[in-house]
């Protein structure tokens, strides 16, 4: 069973190598439409990296699929926060949207403190959580199990020090999963999309918004979003119209 799976896994992986391939060389070609299924059938097979996000909101953007490309390029920049090609990239297809939303300048030192935050992505701060406090642990052990006084005094100044990082990144770590399940972000994929004040075909018109825009989900009901802007303004759209990040 285990040689089965093992053979399966490496078949699998084989695909997505050969469809990605596949997709790059058509995108190459200027194929895009043709470039854009193979990636996503990448993705609609289970597996998902930035760098298969990235390329396909390149070849979305070349297709003048603005709201896919933008979509594709934030859910590449979740998984590699720091990645200046994606950054970039996401910059440009964002000039390129029709309406601007001016969002209040954030107190500084509640922006030092999201930049700080959203620094690195969740995988990679779980991995620094679980490092520090992999290094506190064996630090105590050793400070239990060698004799040597110079050492104890070593190990307290590096147990007192990991101690504190591990408190500040764990925290950033909670504060990130809560985010994680409780903020939900889109983006709007409809070339034009009215945002009512209910959410029914017949709620009042607030105003009306395009493709590309990224929204916060805040509510979900019979098939519409309750959406809220940067600049506050809330209303609600279909589900349809919005691709979740």
């Amino acid at each position: 069973m285990l040689m089965l799976l093992s053979l399966a896994t490496v078949n699998y992986a084989d695909h997505n190598s050969h469809l990605y391939e596949t997709a790059n060389a058509l995108y190459e070609e200027g194929e895009y439409a043709q470039a854009i299924a193979a990636y996503e059938e990448i993705l609609s097979g289970g597996y998902a990296s930035w760098e298969v996000y990235y390329n396909l909101g390149n070849a979305c953007y070349k297709n003048a699929e603005l709201g896919k490309s933008i979509l594709n390029y934030e859910r590449a920049l979740a998984m590699a926060p720091k990645n200046e090609d994606i950054k970039y990239n996401l910059a440009l297809a964002n000039l390129t949207v029709v309406d601007k939303i001016d969002a209040p300048e954030p107190f500084f030192l509640f922006k030092i403190v999201s930049d700080f935050k959203n620094y690195f992505s969740l995988n990679v701060l779980s991995v620094i959580v679980l490092t520090l406090y992999s290094g506190f642990i064996l630090f105590i052990i050793l400070s239990i199990v060698l004799r040597s006084r110079n050492f104890r005094k070593t190990a307290m100044v590096l147990i007192t020090l990991l101690s504190i990082t591990f408190v500040v990144f764990g925290t950033t770590l909670l504060f990130r999963i809560k985010d994680h399940h409780s903020l939900k972000y889109g983006i709007l994929l409809a070339p034009k999309v009215e945002v009512t004040g209910s959410p029914e075909e017949s709620g009042t018109e607030l105003f009306s918004l395009h493709e590309g825009v990224k929204v916060q989900i805040e509510k979900e009901m019979d098939g519409w979003y309750q959406i809220r802007l940067e600049d506050g303004k809330t209303g609600w759209v279909k589900k349809i119209t919005v691709g979740t990040i």
